[in-house]
C-alpha cells in the first residue's frame, strides 16, 4: 500500500512532463543565465527592502530548521493557482535567502492536486524549458551564473496534497 502512494507523485508529474513535452514545441522559454528571485522579490533583499515589493503581504514568525526565522507570505494566484509565496530571511544576515510558493490541497477535492501538477509544471516549462535535472517527484533547473528553481510534487494522490516550487540562490556551473 505504501509503494501505490509513492508512485502515483511520480506517475502524475510523468503524465504533467508528456503534456508540457508537446506544449514546449511553441515555447519560447529559457532558463535564464541567473535567477536572482521571484515574483519581485530578490535573494539579498533586507526585510525592509522586501515590505516595499507587496505591502498586502503579511510578516509571520516561521522557524524552519535551518537559519530562517521570519518570513514575509501571501496568498495569490502564482502560475494559475491559487498558492501561498513565503519569503525566507535568514536569522544571521536578515537578508531574503529563499522564495517557495506552496499550493496545498488538504481537503481531499476532486482531482486538485493532479491538476495543480499539471497547471505549474506547463508552466514551469514554458518559462524555463526542460529541468536540468529530473528525480522522483521533482523537477530542478539551474542557471549557469546560479540561481535555481525546484518543483516538488508532494500529492498523495489526485486528490490531496502540497506542490511546492522554491527559487534559492546557487554556485553557477
Amino acid at each position: 500500500m505504501r509503494r501505490a502512494t509513492r508512485v502515483a507523485p511520480l506517475l502524475v508529474v510523468l503524465c504533467a512532463l508528456t503534456s508540457a513535452t508537446s506544449a514546449r514545441a511553441q515555447s519560447t522559454g529559457r532558463t535564464p543565465e541567473k535567477i536572482t528571485g521571484y515574483a519581485g522579490y530578490q535573494f539579498g533583499m533586507t526585510l525592509e527592502q522586501a515590505k516595499v515589493v507587496d505591502s498586502q503581504a503579511k510578516i509571520v514568525d516561521c522557524d524552519y530548521a535551518n537559519d530562517v526565522s521570519i518570513c514575509i507570505e501571501k496568498q495569490a494566484s502564482f502560475f494559475g493557482e491559487t498558492g501561498r509565496i513565503r519569503v525566507l530571511f535568514s536569522r544571521t544576515t536578515k537578508q531574503v535567502i529563499q522564495i517557495n510558493v506552496a499550493f496545498e490541497h488538504l481537503q481531499a477535492s476532486e482531482g486538485a492536486c493532479q491538476r495543480t501538477v499539471k497547471t505549474v509544471v506547463e508552466a514551469l516549462f514554458a518559462r524555463f524549458d526542460r529541468p536540468t535535472k529530473m528525480a522522483d517527484g521533482g523537477l530542478q533547473w539551474y542557471a549557469p551564473s546560479g540561481g535555481v528553481v525546484s518543483f516538488s510534487n508532494l500529492c498523495l494522490g489526485p486528490d490531496t496534497g502540497v506542490v511546492i516550487v522554491s527559487y534559492q540562490p546557487s554556485a553557477g556551473f
